[in-house]
């Protein structure tokens, strides 16, 4: 239905759509034809009529046409399935809404060479966060699928190429359904999976989804660049880009002004210019109506649409069939006129959509929206997209509309940049807004647990890479999911009549309710630990709130609110435990100076041993990655992925029944709450500090682990997790939430980072391991050298450019 180009495709099918003179699906039509393919079945389902009426019987294309008209729609692999009939011998599958020089007789012959069950063209995209991605080993086979990912589960730039060679027996595995069935959700991934013969065929040139109006506009602008490959045009368009650049498009029967100033833009037919008109970078379908003065920048109008007199249409606006826009009328940036929709004179048409589709995706982490700065204005959007979402979700609970959203800052004063924006956007929204000027983000979501807010977000920094953080939480105190988040772009943003207030929430009850809360699950007699035991905190603000919390249980713990890097330096007291706790409250690291001045991390296995002392329960080793205590030997542990945390979670339970989650991110921090389904530093710390004694004579477990930045461009980093993964395969261990590379005593974990142009790069390894370091010095090696091997041919094509 092609919902992302709405309100275009509300009355034309997407495949319908022009670039230059002619709809998307004739261009893919000429580049099937030019490689001898001459049957063609259309499956369709939206405005069947209209494609028969555009394409005819095929005698045009000298090609045999039959169309499928279905009742419903079914997707991609539902609409094969229902015409499993036709399938008899290896047949093409071709997206109509790609455009794609996929060399037809070269994949069927690595088809049949493989006796592939289904061969998908694949194509090499720097930026494969709106595509589904391929893990692909090195023969050819396929291994994994991901839809859409964001950056941190990007492992490949192989992305589906929407072109696929299938054999007669997959139409068996495509399940029966009145549904959508998808080939990259429900069938490719499942067959991958169980070790079909699935393969990938890498194909180069010119490749292009043509799925939401910017890339509409773009294939347009090659068009009329001659950047389009000659396979996609007829010979008369060939000859023409062969001996100039083509500045403009004209249709039939056109009548346009002498003085009418046209750029880059497409006219099909019937289309009349007035006097003084400027027109740039724009596509105006069939008989559309464009007055004295008018300016249009960047637009899309459907056929029949009216613009009237020095009316403006600013950058990225799309204008339905048959719309009316007055005169003097202003459609902003990103603004939409439905079909038949009159606007009236001098009415500003606000923007719809504030970011380009897909923009958001690269600044996600789980429920976070990860960067190293955001703007006022995006601040404001992220404020009521989020207040917006919350108010429909809402809607239909008449008791949850009028609940407050709470915004809790890591310390509002030097935030205040962002704060103040954030609560403008909300406001705006009609959302009523609580805030807590200094908290944690446990301390948010147990707020968010009472059930009176609607839903939450914090805003704070992240230590590792020191970026900004703003966590989107439901109303029970959950991080939105990665799509949930992504999803926001395409919110509609209310236009509210009321106006939100905004209150504050009592710090010092806050603190006082959560501490409790955490308290109540602590026996103070079970805490005895060696002594000295260091805290440090990266977030001196949250002193106070572990003073209470230390006072209260009576913990023999030293708290130093400086970063841990400064207290590990410190020439006081620094020989024996040191915990430190990350300035969202969350992650808890775990390390013992000796007496030497060596500092070493404990690991996952010794950490491990020393909760078998405190929980009901079988501590497990799942994919070398997480360990997992359940509360029975013959029940598996209910595991909850839960993004924006690098870490897993498992339900088990305790002797006093309560809930208790644990988790290992594998980059040697820990994340414990017994008290709530979330992660917890403070709680951690109690449960670690019995049986430090122990743990201090495991010197075997003792390792070293450290982290860097590597710098590079969002283009280069799917292609680095590619290479990482076809020169290391024997060596991977884990793909999830970045690469992992080697075992526990000595590893290395690749992340692509959300919001800043790098990688994450972990390490560990023995610091008795006479190769320290080995195979993270060959893991960065590689990695600089393919760096700077692309770099230099960028900068190569630019000195030739």
């Amino acid at each position: 239905m092609g919902t992302r180009l709405h309100p275009l495709t509300l009355t034309c099918p997407k495949p319908l759509l022009p670039i230059g003179n002619l709809p998307i699906i004739a261009r893919i039509i000429f580049a099937l034809r030019k490689q001898n393919i001459r049957e063609f079945i259309f499956l369709l389902h939206y405005q069947p009529e209209a494609f028969i009426d555009a394409l005819g019987d095929g005698s045009a294309y000298d090609a045999s046409f039959e169309y499928v008209a279905l009742e419903k729609d079914l997707s991609t692999a539902g609409s094969v399935r229902c015409i499993r009939e036709y399938v008899r011998e290896t047949c093409l599958v071709h997206a109509a809404d790609i455009l794609a020089e996929a060399p037809v007789r070269a994949m069927l012959d690595f088809h049949r060479s493989k006796r592939s069950l289904a061969t998908l063209a694949l194509y090499p995209q720097p930026a494969p966060l709106s595509y589904g991605i391929v893990r692909r080993q090195p023969d050819g086979r396929i291994r994994q699928f991901l839809e859409k990912p964001t950056w941190p589960e990007v492992f490949s730039d192989w992305v589906n190429a929407g072109v696929y060679l299938i054999e007669p027996e997959l139409v068996d595995h495509i399940p029966e359904s009145d549904h959508q069935i998808y080939f990259e959700k429900h069938v490719f991934p499942q067959l991958a999976a169980a070790g079909a013969p699935l393969y990938g065929f890498p194909i180069t040139g010119y490749w292009r989804d043509v799925g939401t109006p910017e890339d509409l506009r773009v294939a347009n602008l090659e068009f009329l660049d001659g950047q389009l490959p000659a396979a996609f045009l007829t010979r008369d368009e060939t000859a023409r880009h062969r001996h100039e650049r083509t500045f403009l498009a004209y249709g039939e029967s056109n009548s346009i002004a002498s003085t009418a100033l046209l750029s880059e833009t497409v006219i099909k037919s019937g289309c009349r210019i007035a006097a003084n008109a400027k027109i740039t970078r724009s596509v105006l379908l069939d008989n559309v109506n464009v007055l004295a003065g008018a300016i249009i920048d960047s637009a899309i109008i459907m056929d029949h649409a009216c613009i009237g007199e020095s009316a403006s249409l600013l950058p990225n606006s799309l204008i339905g069939e048959g719309a009316e826009i007055a005169a003097q009328s202003i459609i902003q940036a990103h603004g939409v006129v439905n079909p038949k929709q009159r606007v009236s004179s001098g009415q500003v048409v606000p923007t719809r959509r504030v970011l380009p589709t897909g923009y958001l995706r690269g600044f996600v982490d789980g429920g976070s929206v990860m960067g190293m700065c955001f703007n006022a204005d995006f601040m404001t959007w992220l404020g009521k997209a989020f207040g917006s979402r919350q108010a429909l979700a809402a809607a239909s609970n008449s008791e949850a509309v009028h609940r407050p959203i709470l915004l809790c800052a890591a310390d509002a004063g030097n935030m205040r940049e962002l704060v103040t924006p954030l609560i403008a956007g909300l406001t705006a929204a009609g959302c009523d807004v609580a805030c807590l000027q200094r908290g944690t983000l446990p301390l948010a979501r147990h707020l968010l647990f009472s059930k009176n807010h609607a839903g939450g977000i914090y805003v704070g920094k992240e230590d590792d890479t020191n970026l900004l953080r703003v966590a989107l939480l439901t109303g029970s105190g959950e991080d939105l999911t990665s799509l949930e988040t992504c999803s926001l772009e395409f919110v509609e943003l209310l236009e509210h009549g009321r106006q939100g207030s905004v209150t504050a929430v009592d710090e010092r009850y806050a603190y006082e309710h959560y501490l409790q809360a955490l308290a109540n699950v602590v026996s103070p007699g079970r805490v005895d630990c060696p002594a000295p035991v260091f805290v440090s905190l990266a977030n001196a603000k949250i002193e106070p709130l572990l003073q209470s919390f230390v006072e209260r249980l009576q913990l023999p713990l030293r708290i130093n609110p400086l970063r841990g890097d400064v207290v590990v330096a410190s020439p006081v007291e620094t020989e024996g435990w040191h915990f430190e706790i990350d300035s969202a409250g969350e992650k808890l690291k775990v390390f013992f100076k000796n007496d030497a001045g060596m500092r070493t991390t404990i690991s996952d296995g010794a950490l491990a041993e020393l909760l078998r002392q405190q929980v009901n329960g079988e501590v497990k080793l799942l994919f070398n990655w997480l360990m997992l205590p359940t509360c029975n030997r013959e029940e598996d542990p209910r595991m909850i992925r839960v993004p924006g945390v690098k870490a897993n979670f498992v339900d088990f339970a305790r002797r006093e029944k309560i809930p208790s989650w644990l988790s290992f991110d594998g980059q040697g921090s820990i994340t414990i709450s017994a008290w709530q389904s979330y992660p917890d530093a403070l709680m951690a710390l109690v449960y670690l500090l019995p049986g430090l004694a122990v743990l201090a004579q495991r010197n075997d477990d003792a390792t070293l682990r450290q982290q860097q930045l590597l710098s590079c461009t969002n283009e280069l980093k799917a292609m680095l997790m590619r290479r990482l993964l076809e020169n290391f395969a024997g060596n991977v261990t884990g793909i999830s939430d970045g690469i992992r590379v080697g075992a526990e005593a000595e590893c290395v974990i690749v992340r692509p980072c959300a919001g800043i142009d790098a990688l994450q790069i972990f390490y560990a390894e023995s610091p008795f391991n006479e190769k320290r370091n080995s195979l993270a010095a060959l893991v960065t090696k590689n990695l600089t050298a393919w760096i700077k091997e692309k770099e230099g041919r960028f900068m190569k094509n630019g000195r030739r450019n």
